[in-house]
């Protein structure tokens, strides 16, 4: 569904016509979806990876990962490092920076030039999109990150034709007008909110059944129960 369909639902629903309000809470109840989703299972949102190189010139023991990725970063699925020796990137080890192992490999001074030269490299995120090598890394290493990041806001400007790569998925689109149209409804103490709230829950869980089974290949089976044999005292 392109934005300008789902505007055209909420003129019709609600006859307003100010684009502008319109899209205020389409927006907002696209946050409503995707922070569902997120919280129930990270996994059927969409996963974008980059790569970057920190630094060329210098050993690198803290990195912004927000500043260089693009979007809004939610969560590292997954991280990988490549030294300039190497072929292919292997998974570093996330660690808590209190974690005796960690603290151990972090003790190299700021200005200190010793560096990672092997594997395993241990990494602690801190507030949420910034990580920390132990030990640094050397310069010129590769660092790849999987990561969610948050969609951008809808905008007749920028994003009218949503991009599947890019926006919340599909499937969600119809939920996402049906909780604009309670929001708005709600706005106006109009007692019909409570009709598109509810058509709002119903259709965003089962969008999230239909990206679940779109997911994977097959739907997931759960294993019966085994039967057991009475047994006669």
């Amino acid at each position: 569904m392109v934005l300008e369909m789902m505007l055209e639902r909420l003129r019709l629903r609600t006859k307003k016509r100010d684009d502008y309000y319109l899209l205020g809470e389409l927006n907002a109840a696209k946050d409503w979806a995707w922070n569902r989703i997120f919280l129930l299972n990270k996994d059927l949102l969409i996963t974008h990876d980059t790569e970057v190189t920190p630094s060329t010139t210098v050993v690198t023991r803290n990195y912004d990962l927000a500043a260089n990725v693009t979007g809004v970063l939610y969560a590292i699925k997954m991280l990988w490092v490549r030294f300039t020796s190497e072929t292919d990137f292997s998974p570093v080890r996330f660690a808590d920076s209190s974690d005796p192992i960690f603290t151990y490999y972090d003790r190299y001074q700021t200005d200190s030039t010793e560096s990672s030269s092997n594997h395993p490299v241990y990494v602690d995120v801190r507030n949420f999109d910034q990580v920390r090598f132990a030990p640094p890394l050397p310069a010129s290493t590769e660092v790849r990150v999987d990561f969610i990041r948050r969609p951008p806001d809808f905008s007749l400007d920028s994003n009218a034709d949503l991009d599947a790569g890019d926006d919340v998925p599909e499937p969600t689109h119809e939920a996402i007008v049906d909780k604009a149209t309670g929001q708005i409804f709600n706005l106006l103490d109009d007692d019909r909110d409570a009709y598109w709230e509810g058509q709002a829950e119903a259709k965003l869980i089962q969008a999230m059944n239909v990206l679940r089974d779109r997911q994977l290949a097959a739907p997931e089976r759960t294993k019966p129960y085994r039967r057991r044999a009475r047994r006669w005292l």
